[in-house]
């Protein structure tokens, strides 16, 4: 089923849509076994190790290049009573170039209007002769 995720993340990044994928029967198709030696290595178990690859094959810059957008990547669990095999990989697409000077646009105004009500706060709070 792994390369059902792959083939996912491949067609999504081409088209630079948003992806969300739970993969399942990992697999190390590296030559010799390399991810499976790491994983065993690390007391962890191949599934997990092969799902952050994956997330960090959809964060690297060259993904989705070529569709004009990057991505931010997020991984969740699910409860494992539904599912052993429950860990959620998402990667929000972002048009390239746009990313930043938006979310400093939205940051900003963020910002200014929490500057806003702190100030409006403090002034009725001195109006009502409020200590804070």
């Amino acid at each position: 089923c792994q390369h059902l995720s792959d083939e996912t993340v491949d067609i999504a990044t081409e088209h630079g849509v948003n992806i969300a994928v739970m993969p399942c029967c990992q697999k190390d198709r590296s030559n010799g076994g390399a991810w499976k030696t790491l994983s065993k290595r690390m007391d962890i178990g191949i599934g997990p190790l092969m799902d952050i690859l994956s997330a960090g094959k959809i964060m690297s810059p060259n993904c989705g290049r070529m569709a004009g957008v990057s991505y931010q990547v997020k991984m969740k669990l699910i409860d494992a009573k539904i599912t052993p095999q429950n860990r959620l990989i998402m990667g929000k697409a972002s048009i390239l170039g746009k990313g930043n000077s938006e979310e400093k646009g939205v940051n900003l105004a963020a910002h200014e209007g929490l500057q806003r009500a702190y100030s409006r706060a403090h002034r009725n709070a001195k109006r009502k002769g409020t200590v804070w």
